[in-house]
């Protein structure tokens, strides 16, 4: 019967996606203790890709590696983080979790399907350099 349970045990274990098997979920806090009042940059399969501004209020800056700016607000919702851009209709959610002390970030799409999968390169204090009214410094 043991051999049977632990047979039963790793075949589910092995089901599991691999993201949910190695890496843990980030909560809520543990993301925003993680990122307010920081600016973290991103790359997408090695290459730069841009970089988010978070502030203490949910507010958030996205800076794309073209230099585009983008002003929007932060919030969990069902265990993901979701996103909304001013002037842009569609959220944005995503699967966060922490990989050898990085964030990693993997979009959910509307379909259910995995998007693209996002990888701290670094973050820091700086303010990102977007220039404009209601955009940024």
């Amino acid at each position: 019967m043991g051999t049977l349970r632990t047979w039963l045990v790793v075949s589910m274990l092995a089901a599991q996606p691999v993201w949910l098997a190695a890496e843990p979920i980030v909560t809520a806090e543990e993301f925003a203790r993680r990122v307010s009042g920081r600016t973290v940059h991103f790359t997408w399969n090695g290459e730069y890709f841009g970089s988010e501004q978070y502030y203490r209020s949910g507010r958030a800056l996205w800076r794309f590696a073209s230099g585009l700016c983008q002003e929007g607000f932060w919030e969990f919702d069902g265990g993901h983080v979701c996103f909304s851009y001013v002037g842009d209709p569609e959220r944005m959610c995503w699967r966060t979790g922490v990989e050898n002390g990085r964030i990693y970030a993997t979009q959910v799409e509307a379909s259910g399907e995995d998007g693209i999968t996002l990888t701290e390169s670094h973050s820091d204090d700086s303010d990102l350099p977007c220039p404009g009214p209601l955009v940024g410094s």
